[in-house]
Order: structure tokens, then C-alpha cells, then sequence
């Protein structure tokens, strides 16, 4: 996972002179009430997948508070999981 954040980093590193930005600030916070958090599972990291998340104004802190249910517990109506989301001021950790 440092992998990913580093790489993510340093797209954001790379970017800014082209598009005027600053880099972005690294948040870790792990979703503690995130079933995938909470399944005492390690995967091994492939690759990393950066996706529009559709919700124009919602910023990547925003999500935290969206996802960090439990769907067995009844909190959530669906099993979602990510290990990061960023923004053009954000990168933001949620699972290890």
C-alpha cells in the first residue's frame, strides 16, 4: 500500500506544473467499521486502479463517513470497499 500512496504522490508531484495545483496532503484513516477492514484478510497488491467516483463536490474525506458501515451488521445496503480516494487536495488511506 505505501507503494500506491508513493506512486499516487508522485503523480501529483509530476502534475501540478502542468496543471497548477499543489501536491496533496496524505490522510490515513483507517474505516474501522468497514466489513473488508474487519475480515482479517491480507491481499497481495497487483496494481492500483483510479476511478471517478461520479459525485461531483464530494471530496475524498467525504467518503469516509459514507463507507465506514458494516453491511453484515445492517448498517449498509451493499459491501464496498476501497483503499484510497483522492482528490486535487487529498489522498486518503482507508484500508491498510
Amino acid at each position: 500500500m505505501k507503494k500506491i500512496i508513493s506512486f499516487l504522490c508522485s503523480l501529483f508531484l509530476i502534475l501540478p506544473p502542468l496543471l497548477k495545483a499543489s501536491p496533496p496532503n496524505v490522510i490515513i484513516r483507517f474505516m474501522t467499521g468497514n466489513d473488508c477492514f474487519n475480515c482479517n484478510r491480507s491481499i497481495e497488491v497487483k496494481g492500483i486502479m483510479i476511478h471517478s467516483t461520479a459525485e461531483p463536490g464530494i471530496m475524498a474525506e467525504d467518503w469516509f463517513d459514507l463507507w465506514n458501515k458494516s453491511y453484515k451488521k445492517g448498517d449498509f445496503e451493499r459491501q464496498v470497499c476501497v483503499h484510497c480516494f483522492s482528490d486535487d487536495k487529498n489522498v486518503c488511506q482507508y484500508l491498510p
